[in-house]
């Protein structure tokens, strides 16, 4: 044994997990407001409050050694007000707020069953996936938004439907990001990571 211990130390590319709540809350907000119709207002409050929270999130973990009942029990409750909070005060109608409510808390059960009995094919899974939805979308949004720029899209109207270049474009870069997503998990050995 080390005279570390058995602490291992952090693969090249780990990341934070503060980094990457807040990456996955601005792509959350993002989508919901290109694809379910938030209004600006919602979605850059809702962001607001929702960086503020993981803000917290980091504070409580960086004073409590025992902070991920207490991240759990925060983040359900956080979640259940913001619903009542968007249908109370920003008039989004209930059949938009309970189905995103139930979704969400779906997520926070399956994150916390994850959390308490890991499991390296579900790890792996979870990363995959990550990379497929999370990165790979980040991938086509950053290359539609270079076609549209360089005046490559035009082009390529020509000879290739709107409808066939954006589907063949999603599907490579959902492709790509879930191959990336794989190779960042292989090397954190597919762990979860448990600290900011």
């Amino acid at each position: 044994m080390s005279a570390t211990g058995d602490k291992k130390p952090k693969p090249r590319w780990w990341v934070p997990y503060w980094l990457i709540q807040m990456v996955l809350a601005i792509v959350f907000w993002t989508i919901s407001y290109y694809f379910l119709n938030f209004s600006f207002l919602v979605t850059l409050t809702g962001l607001t409050f929702t960086l503020i929270f993981i803000g917290i999130l980091y504070f409580v973990r960086s004073k409590q050694s025992n902070w991920l009942k207490t991240y759990w029990i925060i983040l359900t409750i956080s979640i259940i007000a913001i619903g009542v909070f968007s249908a109370l005060f920003f008039n989004v109608p209930l059949e938009r707020v309970i189905p995103a409510t139930a979704l969400t808390l779906l997520a926070t059960v399956f994150g916390y069953y994850i959390r308490v009995r890991p499991n390296i094919k579900i790890n792996r899974n979870m990363y995959v996936g990550l990379g497929v939805f999370v990165l790979g979308f980040v991938l086509w949004s950053f290359l539609t938004i270079s076609l549209n720029v360089t005046g490559i899209r035009r082009l390529i109207d020509q000879t290739i439907p709107d409808e066939i270049l954006a589907l063949v474009t999603l599907i490579l870069c959902y492709i790509a990001g879930g191959f990336i997503g794989d190779l960042v998990g292989k090397r954190r050995d597919y762990r979860i990571p448990l600290y900011p």
